[in-house]
């Protein structure tokens, strides 16, 4: 057995504890459904964190302590945050489907 068969039959094995030691109790799933069901909530307020820095950085440009360029160039971060926010939200894990795929690796580990 060469050295990188040997890493990856001793990394297989420590995932597969890993793995087996994952408890589905009644209080780990209600802990991954409230992790993901909590996204939106997050994603609310880093939404308004971002919309009170674009306020702010329209105030400073306003009173003239930003010159046009950088104010048009941090504008177009911040904007380019939010849509990233947004779009990270929209493509989230069904709280359901994530319960499903953990009880049927669970399963699949267990038969193996």
């Amino acid at each position: 057995m060469s050295g990188a068969e040997l890493v990856v039959a001793f990394l297989a094995g420590v995932l597969l504890a890993q793995l087996e030691g994952i408890a589905l109790d009644d209080a780990s799933i209600a802990a991954v459904v409230a992790s993901l069901g909590s996204g939106p909530r997050a994603v609310a307020i880093d939404r308004a964190r971002i919309d009170r820095q674009i306020r702010e950085l329209a105030l400073e440009h306003a009173a003239g302590r930003l010159e046009d360029a950088v104010y048009l160039e941090r504008l177009h971060g911040l904007r380019t945050a939010k849509e990233n926010l947004e779009r990270t939200n929209a493509d989230g894990i069904a709280p359901e489907r994530a319960v499903t795929w953990l009880r049927a690796l669970s399963a699949t580990w267990r038969a193996r």
